[in-house]
């Protein structure tokens, strides 16, 4: 869960600082600035591929007992007995921050940030109701809760 936290606050700080311009011509703690968020942009692109591609690739071993010991993180309450396909939670968790860190930031298209919302909303109560990644049938309610809960929340700021 931890990992996932600070995925979302990487994603939010890393397109707050790109949005407000990067300058690679200033000073140097302007240009630290401009290079460390560039390379950590680029870090959050690459991560949802690395992880999807690695949990792929190591499907047998995500049983064993080391293996889970060093990467159960990325994997952590999937339901691993429903296939592959529950590998698509944390891959498209990632993806979804990212993108919703990038669109917030976009405050001149607000029809761009209700879409995309939108439209995220839609695939991930789909996902969550259709695939059931988790392995807790609680996980999954709560999972599709906050959806709607995150749906009456931006309603009510759209009011």
């Amino acid at each position: 869960m931890l990992a996932r936290l600070t995925y979302s606050t990487l994603a939010i700080c890393a397109c707050i600082n790109y949005y407000r311009g990067l300058d690679f011509r200033g000073h140097t703690i302007a240009w630290l600035s401009g290079y460390v968020t560039f390379v950590t942009i680029i870090h959050l692109v690459v991560w949802p591929i690395f992880v999807g591609t690695f949990l792929q690739l190591n499907w047998y071993n995500l049983q064993d007992e080391d293996f889970k010991e060093k990467f159960g993180v990325l994997y952590e309450d999937l339901a691993l007995k429903r296939g592959r396909k529950v590998i698509i939670e944390p891959v498209w968790f990632c993806v979804r921050r990212l993108l919703l860190a990038m669109v917030v930031c976009l405050q001149q298209h607000l029809w761009l940030q209700v879409l995309t919302f939108i439209v995220f909303l839609f695939l991930t109560v789909l996902f969550h109701y259709y695939i059931r990644p988790y392995k807790d049938e609680r996980d999954h309610i709560i999972a599709i809760g906050n959806e709607v809960t995150i749906c009456w929340v931006f309603y009510t700021i759209l009011l």
